[in-house]
């Protein structure tokens, strides 16, 4: 007989959970030791200039992380965010999960959230490799980034979190909120699949 699911974190109800797909970005350290990835600059939007970057900093919370893309402030992250971790953005929640892996297996422990500026994002979908590769072998293939089917578990409480912690009363999102999500904490694990 099989054990029902165990809570998370701090909860008492069983995760929820579903699946999407999605770019798995790697975190790593540039030629200056700041945090980096292989974030895409957006065409379309104008660059940050330096004063916008500073203002975004300013109401961030203490201890944040700045990502890198070259030489610009492509994202930022929690506090708790480090070279070897794994960046993935949720499409229906719209921002960043930072993912550590713990064990030897392909599930990853969510460790804190970020959010892309808005003149960068990350890759739609690079190229895949062959199908039917473990996961060793996918990143492999392409160290920094590949595309996974990924399966995100949480408490019930924290996907409201999640999905809600940004958004007034009418549903609409609060952008002085935004920053918060880099100090919320919230318990559950992704799965990469392919």
């Amino acid at each position: 007989m099989q054990r029902p699911p165990q809570p998370l974190g701090r909860g008492k109800y069983p995760p929820i959970s579903f699946d999407f797909e999605a770019t798995v970005m790697t975190i790593c350290l540039n030629s200056h030791g700041q945090l980096s990835a292989n974030l895409v600059r957006n065409d379309y939007i104008p660059p940050k200039d330096v004063n916008e970057t500073e203002a975004e900093l300013t109401g961030a919370p203490e201890g944040t992380r700045q990502l890198f893309a070259g030489s610009n402030v492509g994202a930022l992250l929690c506090s708790d965010a480090q070279a070897g971790d794994k960046i993935v953005k949720v499409p229906v929640l719209g921002g960043l999960l930072v993912l550590r892996n713990i064990s030897e297996e392909s599930e990853y422990d969510i460790i804190g959230q970020g959010l892309l500026f808005s003149d960068h994002s990350l890759p739609l979908y690079p190229s895949r490799p062959p199908a039917g590769g473990e996961l060793k072998e996918i990143e492999a293939y392409d160290e920094s980034k590949y595309a996974s089917c990924c399966k995100l578990e949480v408490e019930p409480i924290d996907y409201m979190v999640l999905e809600r912690q940004d958004r007034g009363i009418n549903g609409s999102r609060v952008e002085e909120k935004r920053l918060e999500r880099l100090a919320t904490k919230i318990y559950g694990k992704v799965k990469l699949i392919k």
